[in-house]
This record gives C-alpha cells, structure tokens and sequence, in this order.
C-alpha cells in the first residue's frame, strides 16, 4: 500500500501488506490511517 490505507478487515488475510508514506504528506489523512491500521494483518511492514 502506498501512502493508502484499507477500510476492509484484511487482519485475517495471508497477504503480506508493506505500507509506505511519506512523514511529509500533505494528502494522506493521518488520522484515518492510524485507525485503519487494524484492519491489517499483525505481520503488516510500516
């Protein structure tokens, strides 16, 4: 996922799911990133 976040439950998923954004971006909705964050697998690379 690229500066993107899932709004779909995928923490019971086999994907492996990288997660990169920038500390800078203006564009991204931080708040709804970090409270997305649980729909990833625990595994998920940020």
């Amino acid at each position: 996922m690229l500066a993107s976040y899932s709004t779909s439950d995928l923490a019971e998923s086999v994907l492996s799911v990288l997660s990169v954004y920038g500390s800078e971006d203006k564009v991204l909705n931080a708040e709804k990133y970090e409270a997305n964050k649980a729909n990833l697998p625990a595994e998920f690379v940020n």
